[in-house]
């Protein structure tokens, strides 16, 4: 399935111009990657048009995308509020984000779905109407693969679904390589949410299915956890997720950390930085104050060792 890019209306296209850009945000030297590296970067919960961290967000991607052509960017989902409707994708995300829109691997979220058929996100990212929301495309070396981790939709919370069958056979396949998921809701985290046992049949199969890391959005917050075991035990086999609503749309506080959790920013927009390197991986969180909140590297094939950065937490 291709995301197929949809050109903007002439009536957008002046939106587009009309409204206001950020101020250009600086990307520290430390978090940036080779020119010529394999990049993924963005976040979830992105676009609210009450707020302007979207705009500050966005100009974190566009100055990373400026000289790295093989650079990709990701939403997690929630990409426009409150609703998700193709009003809110041109209002509210398109003149931000939509910049990226032909470099952009989509993952839906609920807010999506509270408009019939998810037919914002559709439209926007060029998806057909019936056709799934999930996908698979290399970046790099690495296998990504963006999910729709909404529970009735697309059968994430339901075992034998199509949705998780296609990716037990995504990650079956892609065994001596790294991979990458891209799902809304986190199994497990520290955040507003907190930890969502109805996921539990979208993380085992994950985990069993040997993917290395999985970036979430949901909770508005950042938060790296250490790799997790089916059951959400620490161990060097599992699988390690990053939390990333940080796109935009109003943060929320922190909970009591959950078992593994390794860092915690809350209160701050800003994007996930993926170098994906042949068998590693380096990422690096950047605040829209263009603050390194986190930075580390880990490998991802075979046991995934303890990443030496310490554990931090950030709060405003």
């Amino acid at each position: 399935m291709t995301f197929r890019h949809v050109a903007a209306s002439a009536s957008l296209a002046a939106m587009l111009a009309c409204r206001a850009a950020a101020p250009p945000a600086a990307i520290p030297a430390a978090a940036l990657p080779p020119v010529d590296a394999a990049v993924l970067v963005g976040a979830g919960d992105v676009a609210d048009c009450g707020s302007s961290d979207d705009e500050r967000t966005a100009g974190l991607v566009r100055a990373l995308l400026a000289e790295r052509p093989h650079a990709r960017v990701f939403v997690a989902g929630d990409n426009a509020y409150p609703t998700g409707s193709l009003d809110e994708y041109q209002r509210c995300y398109l003149p931000s984000w939509g910049a990226f829109r032909d470099r952009t691997i989509a993952a839906a979220g609920n807010h999506d779905w509270l408009t019939k058929d998810a037919a914002g996100f559709r439209q926007t990212f060029g998806v057909g109407a019936g056709e799934p929301l999930y996908r698979g495309e290399d970046v790099g070396s690495w296998r990504v693969l963006a999910v729709d981790s909404d529970c009735g939709a697309e059968g994430a919370c339901e075992a034998g679904s199509a949705q998780l069958v296609w990716l037990a056979d995504e990650l079956s396949r892609n065994q001596q390589r790294c991979t990458l998921v891209i799902a809304h809701h986190p199994r497990f985290s520290s955040g507003h949410h907190g930890a969502s046992p109805a996921h539990q049949p979208l993380w085992e199969t994950m985990v069993v299915g040997g993917a290395d890391v999985v970036i979430n959005g949901h909770d508005h917050h950042y938060e790296r956890i250490a790799p997790l075991d089916t059951s959400g035990a620490p161990s060097t086999r599992g699988l390690r997720t990053f939390i990333a609503g940080t796109g935009g749309r109003m943060p929320y506080e922190l909970r009591d950390p959950i078992a593994g959790s390794e860092a915690r920013i809350a209160g701050r927009a800003g994007v996930l930085v993926l170098t994906l390197d042949p068998g590693r991986l380096r990422y690096a969180f950047v605040t829209v104050d263009g603050e390194i909140g986190d930075q580390g590297d880990a490998p991802c094939v075979g046991d995934l060792l303890t990443i030496a950065s310490n554990s931090n937490e950030l709060r405003p």
